[in-house]
């Protein structure tokens, strides 16, 4: 993963370096134009999913949240990709968003680090009763 970020690093200093920074603000107005394209009820799925998004710690809830607002997940682990279900029936895949922040893979990622800062926190919050010394150790 290491290697990726940085591969994309690079290659950002590379189009700055070429001056090719216009193309780019391009690609950003086409964006916003796809999304006033794009259906109301796949904008509204968006919507849901970032905000169960923020406030679920893993998987498990962050469906449970989906399924509180109407939405069906089916998140299954021998399959490439999740599938979102609106209250009125649409279905559709997480890749058919448009947006990587909501692929299967990232989101898998996100909750990683999320269980990883709450792991450190209270690692930390651990130290800091014991005085600086783990106890049971």
């Amino acid at each position: 993963m290491i290697k990726g970020v940085l591969f994309f690093l690079k290659l950002f200093a590379e189009i700055i370096e070429a001056g090719i920074a216009p193309r780019l603000v391009r690609l950003s107005v086409d964006y916003f134009v796809q999304y006033e394209k794009m259906p109301q009820w796949k904008q509204y799925l968006k919507a849901f999913i970032k905000y169960s998004l923020e406030g679920s710690p893993d998987k498990l809830s962050f469906i449970e949240n989906m399924r509180r607002h109407g939405y069906d997940v089916k998140w299954e682990d021998g399959h490439k990709y999740v599938t979102f279900t609106t209250p009125e029936g649409y279905k559709c895949r997480d890749n058919k968003l448009f947006d990587d922040r909501y692929l299967r893979c990232n989101m898998e990622i996100y909750f990683a680090i999320r269980n990883y800062e709450k792991t450190v926190k209270k690692r930390r919050d651990e130290l800091k009763k014991g005085n600086g010394y783990l106890r049971g150790r």
